[in-house]
């Protein structure tokens, strides 16, 4: 995965229907986003949602906020 000339994590945001909830992942539409420790998704499935994420070195996108997309009709 990409990330910025100092090493750090790429931060990201991306909105997509919640199609799976787990203890420790998300899953928008073909995308998986892992939840960080302690942090939970309470938000039902089928409904979009806003995603800001962090992408690591190894691959993973970890979840920093979820929020419904109001925007959506």
């Amino acid at each position: 995965m990409d990330t910025v000339n100092s090493g750090q994590p790429i931060l990201g945001v991306t909105y997509g229907r919640l199609i799976e909830s787990h203890p420790d992942r998300i899953h928008l539409d073909a995308r998986v986003f892992y939840l960080r420790d302690g942090m939970t998704c309470d938000h039902p499935l089928g409904i979009r949602v806003k995603v800001v994420f962090l992408a690591a070195r190894d691959g993973r996108k970890y979840v920093e906020s979820i929020t419904r997309d109001r925007t959506a009709t």
